[in-house]
Formats: C-alpha cells, sequence, structure tokens
C-alpha cells in the first residue's frame, strides 16, 4: 500500500465511506495537472463502479475521460491539499457518478492526499424536500382571498395540500429515524429554540431542555469547539445564506461525547429581516472517529504508537517558527541504539520489535510535559525541547535518558544489555533550518558512534569539517584505484626459535597527490562504511598474491603472504571465486597465502563464516584470527573455527610490561592455542623484553617494530637476503 503499507488494512477496507490514496501530477512551473491512483478501497469501487485493479496506477483524466464536464475543479481542490499540507472539506454533486459527495482530504506527506468519500445524496435531496415544503405553504398562504367561496376552496386545497404534507412529513420523519438525522429551529424573536425526537435523542435533552437558547445549548458543547460553532452561528444570524458545522457534543443526558454535523438556513421575512434558523443535525461519531484513526495512523508509528518522522519535522517546523519570538533555543537530540542490528540477526525481528516497544517506553519515561518522542524509522528516534536557554540544560535529560539503559530488557527471557548514541543540534546556533538541525543532530550521533558508542556528542562545525573531508576522501577512492595511487607495504614476521623470516603481512598506504599520506585507519574505515572495501580489497588480495609469488620465484624463498580481509569482503558470495582467480591468476601457491580475519567477521554471521572458511582451507590457504581478545573471544567457537594462527592483538602485548593480569592472559591464550594444535603470532612487539616473555611463554612466532616497520617492495630484498645471511652464520 505504498506510504500505508504500516496501517490496519482493515480499518480501511470496513470503512462505510469511499477512500483514495493518490499522488499529485504537477506540470514544470508546480501547478497540479492530474493525480494518479494510489489505493483505493472496496467502498470506492461500489460508490463509482469502478474495478479497484483498472483504477490503481492509473490518473484521474485516464479514469474519468470526460472530467472537464465536471463543474467542481477537483484536481485543484486536491493539488492544494496535497501541496500546501492542509486539510479540505467540500460537497459536491458529481455528474461523472451522478451523486452528491461529501469530501474531505488530508495531506500524510507533501505531494500526496488522502480523501475520504461520503454519499450525501439521499441527505441532500431530504434537506430539498425541506425547502420545497416551505416553499409550498408560503404560496399557498400567498392565495387566500377575501372571498367566501374562494376561501373554501382554498380551504380544501389547503386540507389536500396538508395530508399530503403530512404523509411527507411522516415519511421524512421515518427516514430521519433510520439515518438519526434531527431537524431543528430558532425563533430568532425570542431565541428559543425546538427540536424533533431525533434532535432530541441526539442531544440526551430531557423536556425542560428542549426550549433552550444558543448560549445555553453552548454549555453542551466541547469547549475546544464552542467558539467555532459559535462563530458559524453569528455569521448566519448576520446574514449568510447557509451554515455547515462540525463540533463535539457533551450529551446531557450521560456525558458522553459525540460528533455532530449541523447544517442550517437563515430564514428571512419580506421585508429581508432574519425571523429565524431552519437546521439539522446528525450524528456523525462512528465515521469521524474513523478518520481521525487514519489521520493518528498516518502521523504516528504503527509499532510504538510513538509520533513519526511527519509529525516530529512537522513539530519542529512550528517550533523554530515560534522561538524568535519567544528569543529562546530549540534543541535536536537523535539516539540511535547501539549494535540493534546484531540483536535483530541473531534473536530475530519479533525481538528486536519487542526490543523497540520496551526502549520507547523507557526513553517517554525521561520525557517532560512538552517535549516530543518521536521513532524515525528503524532504531533511531529523536527527541524535540523547546524554550532551551542554552545547551547546558539538556545535560540531565541526556544523562537521565543513559540511566534507563542501565538494567538489561528482558524479553522472552533473554536479558539484553544495550547502550545508546545520542548527538544534539541546537537552533540557531546549529542550524537555521529544519533540514540543518537534523543533519547535524545526525552527524554528532555518528561522531558518538564513532568515539566508541554509548555516549552522546553536542554538535560542533569541527565536525562538519570532518563530513566533508570524509566525503571526500570516499569520493577519492574509485580515483585513486584508477590511478593507481594505492601501494602495499610489507611487514616482517619471524620465527624467533629458528630465526627464520616466516613471511610478510601485506598492509595498504595511500599517498594522494591532492591530500596527501592518509592513515590507514581512516580510509580503510570509509572505505568498509559505503562498501569501497571490496574493490580496494580484492586489488590488494590480487596485488600481494603477485608479490608472494614473486618472492617465491626470485629470491627461491618460501615464506607466507598474509592478507588481511574484511567482514564485508567475506560476506560477498563470490568471495571464494576471487581468491581461486587471485591464485591462479598469480600462480602462488594456496600455501603460502593467508588470509586474517577477525572476531568480528565470525559473530556477524557465523555459519555462513564457518562454511566459506573451510571452503578456502580446503584449498590449502592458511586462516590466522587477528586481533585475538580484543572482541567476543569465546573457547566455545575457537574449538570449531577452521584456523591454523592466533594473531595476539598489540594492546595485550603492551601491557607486558605493567600488568600481571594480561600477563597471564596472553599465557592463557598461548597455552589455549598450543592445546588446539593452532599456531600463535604476537604482533606490535617494539622491544626485547616483550620478546623475552613471549619467549617464555612459548609463543615463538613475532611481528613488529623491534624487528622491522612494514616497508615498500623495494626492501624486501634486503630483508630476505639478511635473513638469509643471519640463518648461514
Amino acid at each position: 500500500m505504498g506510504y500505508f503499507g504500516e496501517f490496519d488494512k482493515s480499518i480501511i477496507e470496513n470503512m462505510i465511506s469511499a477512500f483514495i490514496y493518490c499522488k499529485i501530477i504537477t506540470d514544470e512551473k508546480g501547478t497540479p495537472i492530474d493525480y494518479k491512483y494510489i489505493k483505493v478501497n472496496k467502498y470506492y469501487e461500489s460508490y463509482t463502479g469502478l474495478s479497484g485493479k483498472n483504477v490503481i496506477g492509473k490518473r484521474f483524466k485516464e479514469v474519468v475521460p470526460k472530467s472537464e464536464d465536471e463543474k467542481f475543479n477537483w484536481v485543484e481542490f486536491y493539488g492544494n491539499v496535497a501541496l500546501t499540507g492542509k486539510s479540505a472539506y467540500t460537497e459536491q454533486f458529481s455528474k461523472t457518478y451522478d451523486k452528491w459527495l461529501q469530501v474531505k482530504a488530508y495531506c500524510p506527506r507533501e505531494g500526496f492526499f488522502v480523501a475520504i468519500y461520503t454519499d450525501i445524496t439521499d441527505f441532500k435531496q431530504k434537506e430539498q424536500d425541506l425547502i420545497e415544503k416551505n416553499h409550498k405553504f408560503s404560496q399557498l398562504y400567498e392565495k387566500i382571498v377575501d372571498s367566501e367561496e374562494e376561501l373554501r376552496q382554498q380551504v380544501e386545497e389547503v386540507n389536500k395540500m396538508y395530508t399530503i404534507v403530512t404523509e411527507s412529513e411522516n415519511k421524512l420523519k421515518r427516514s430521519q429515524e433510520l439515518g438519526q438525522i434531527g431537524n431543528w429551529e430558532i425563533d430568532l424573536n425570542t431565541g428559543l429554540s425546538w427540536g424533533s425526537e431525533v434532535c432530541d435523542r441526539l442531544n440526551g435533552f430531557n423536556e425542560k431542555q428542549q426550549k433552550l437558547k444558543h448560549k445555553d445549548f453552548l454549555r453542551y458543547v466541547h469547549k475546544e469547539d464552542r467558539e467555532n460553532l459559535d462563530k458559524a452561528f453569528n455569521i448566519l444570524v448576520k446574514g449568510n445564506k447557509k451554515m455547515d458545522v462540525e463540533y463535539r457534543l457533551i450529551r446531557a443526558d450521560n456525558n458522553k461525547v459525540i460528533y455532530i454535523n449541523s447544517i442550517a438556513e437563515l430564514e428571512l421575512d419580506s421585508k429581508g429581516k432574519p425571523t429565524r434558523i431552519l437546521g439539522i443535525s446528525r450524528d456523525i461519531t462512528n465515521v469521524k472517529e474513523k478518520e481521525l484513526t487514519i489521520i493518528h495512523m498516518a502521523y504516528h508509528d504503527f509499532l510504538t504508537d510513538l509520533p513519526n518522522r511527519s509529525f516530529f519535522i512537522d513539530k519542529l517546523k512550528n517550533a523554530l517558527s515560534l522561538s524568535g519570538s519567544k528569543n529562546s533555543k530549540v534543541a535536536v537530540i537523535f539516539l540511535d541504539l547501539d549494535n540493534f542490528k546484531k540483536i535483530n540477526d541473531t534473536l530475530g525481528h519479533s525481538i528486536g520489535d519487542k526490543l523497540l516497544i520496551k526502549v520507547a517506553e523507557r526513553i517517554s519515561s525521561c520525557m517532560r510535559k512538552d517535549d516530543i518522542l518521536a521513532r524515525l524509522g528503524g532504531d533511531e528516534f529523536s527527541v524535540l525541547i523547546e524554550n532551551v536557554k542554552n545547551k547546558d540544560e539538556i545535560i540531565p535529560l541526556i544523562e537521565k535518558i543513559n540511566t534507563v539503559f542501565e538494567d538489561p530488557f528482558n524479553i522472552n527471557n533473554n536479558l539484553i544489555n544495550l547502550t545508546v548514541s545520542m548527538g544534539i543540534s541546537v537552533y540557531p546556533d546549529d542550524g537555521q533550518t529544519v533540514g540543518a538541525l537534523l543533519k547535524n543532530a545526525d552527524m554528532a550521533m555518528y561522531k558518538a558512534k564513532y568515539l566508541g558508542k554509548d555516549t552522546f556528542m553536542l554538535f560542533n562545525i569541527k565536525m562538519k569539517e570532518e563530513l566533508t573531508r570524509k566525503v571526500k576522501i570516499e569520493s577519492m577512492i574509485p580515483i585513486a584505484l584508477k590511478n593507481n595511487e594505492f601501494i602495499l607495504y610489507y611487514q616482517p614476521q619471524y620465527e624467533t626459535k629458528t630465526g627464520k623470516l616466516r613471511g610478510f603481512e601485506a598492509l595498504i598506504r595511500w599517498n594522494s597527490p591532492e591530500l596527501g599520506f592518509l592513515n590507514p585507519l581512516e580510509f580503510i574505515s570509509i572505505a568498509e562504511e559505503s562498501g569501497l572495501i571490496v574493490q580496494i580489497g580484492e586489488w590488494v588480495l590480487k596485488t600481494a598474491a603477485i608479490m608472494g609469488k614473486k618472492i617465491s620465484e626470485i629470491y627461491d624463498t618460501q615464506v607466507m603472504m598474509s592478507v588481511n580481509i574484511s567482514p564485508i569482503q567475506l560476506k560477498q558470495k563470490n568471495f571464494v571465486n576471487l581468491v581461486i582467480e587471485a591464485i591462479s591468476n598469480s600462480g602462488i601457491n594456496p600455501k603460502l597465502l593467508e588470509l586474517e580475519v577477525t572476531e568480528g567477521v565470525l559473530i556477524d554471521s557465523y555459519d555462513n563464516s564457518i562454511e566459506i572458511l573451510n571452503k578456502l582451507k580446503e584449498i590449502g590457504i592458511s586462516i590466522a584470527l587477528d586481533d585475538f581478545g580484543t572482541g567476543y573471544s569465546s573457547l566455545s567457537y575457537l574449538k570449531k573455527l577452521p584456523i591454523n594462527v592466533l594473531k595476539i592483538d598489540k594492546c595485550f602485548i603492551d601491557e607486558i610490561e605493567s600488568r600481571d593480569n594480561e600477563n597471564t592472559f596472553v599465557e592463557t591464550i598461548v597455552s589455549l592455542a598450543h592445546k588446539l594444535n593452532i599456531e600463535t603470532l604476537a604482533e606490535g612487539v617494539e622491544n626485547e623484553e616483550q620478546l623475552k616473555y613471549l619467549e617464555k611463554a612459548q609463543c615463538y612466532t613475532i611481528q613488529g617494530y623491534y624487528f622491522s616497520k612494514p616497508v615498500p617492495e623495494s626492501m624486501i630484498e634486503g630483508i630476505i637476503k639478511r635473513n638469509n645471511d643471519l640463518l648461514k652464520a
């Protein structure tokens, strides 16, 4: 159903009114020229005689070829609703469908409209009958003459007419009973009112309340609607020909609130002076409640029932327009749940949805009276705060939100620990438009994510500069690949027990002609976020494989060539084929190629990763688990992994000299690996003390600055030659 995909279809399909959802079509100047049907319900089909299948996707002027015969400009009417966002109401006779239609139109989002049709043909006919009846009475009494004979004849005529009118009144009364339509009148000379039985039943009036004056009747009208009804009444009394108004009525007998539609006309005497008001009222509660349900659904999230993005943006626009007169600021907070995707992937979307509902409840408990919390979509929420004097006022609310995430969420007996990252922007300091505030709050939130999550950031101009640089780097990566700006450096790995060169780890470097030397951590993270890491990774794999083959042939040295693999690469369906292709094209021995993966890869898609790694291992490739101990280290899954090498992360090596508990952890890793027949390799070794400790712990494969920094291809020959000389000595 497009925009209404989240709504309860049964409400729309079972409405007693016709329903259409359409997109407005404009010309180059932005003037509405047509509209296209997106959704219609079954009552639209019965009203028009048209099948929904033959209407949806077509334009109005295709569906109604003779639309120009319509006196009312439907395209202009709906176009005004869709482009201004203002609701509209009209009653028009449709020549095409030969019906009187009551139409209410709303704008769920810019360029679209929802219209609800009600067939009021019978109602209009009864209204016309009343007018004609009064006209007949007037004509009849004007013909009365002084002549006795003429009077007798006219009395007979009156009796006949009275009989006809009485029968008509009885029929009308029965129709009104069935349609819950009550007629009433007000004598403008006395101010007293009269209502039919149906009218009194609608109002819940007893005998004493049946002749209320207008000002007394207003006491039974909902306080929010009194002014509007009174205004319409006074305009009618002052000479307006017709009144058509909707309002909420509080029934006198049971205080039940119902929706009433009252239509009235002003009756004038021969001198043009208003004498009385004739009107009818009907109960429209059922129709109105369904309309309100649809409007609520258009502006609220279907899962959490929080305001949605459209509602939030409307409120933000209004807040910005009012803040100038109040001389105050407006704050926007963006909230994004940390690692929510992993919860969805591991526990399922049903658990994820229940978790979102609980999150919404907890955050809602932090909100103050005038704060607005909305769900923007997915795991993103936003808060609107008005009347802010300075940014410091926002911090207590931020801290309060953080506290509600301290306790785990219990969803179907699953205890889930969850954190949230938040970004804040403030009007007018951080932006003077809705778009700028939303963009900058989002930017600040992503900065909080980048800094480790579970925190918040206030927007500042430096973030914009960082984003500009990030966008520039992202745009330059494809160009760098095309222009061969990337190069590989190689860091040697040694077996200290024998002194033999074990191999090299290939590490990418980028010396941009425009930006200069870029830190690999910076551009690799950008490449991973954008998906460009797939192309970069493929280039690294092919280039490193060629270098590995070159070392074997030219230097007659059989050493490993180790290549880092991104989690995104491993998820590519053709990844195994790409590796096989790199081996085939380079001619490298598969046993001399080592692929390094991180623990995060395994957590994201464990079963799929195991399957791929097993296929690679069957080819003869060595698999290394990089940065072990920094993520989700678990003995239970380590036993199942098809890995050959366990790389101990540099952060644990750095602590060897200062913390005994970390030393114990390193020893535990080495001992565990030996029991599983897995080689250990310590990376980031920088001094002799670290080396001696690792050898004592029986970790004999080392990589780090103590032996060599990563070097360009031109220096590989010297490293191999020195190692060969050392082994010969």
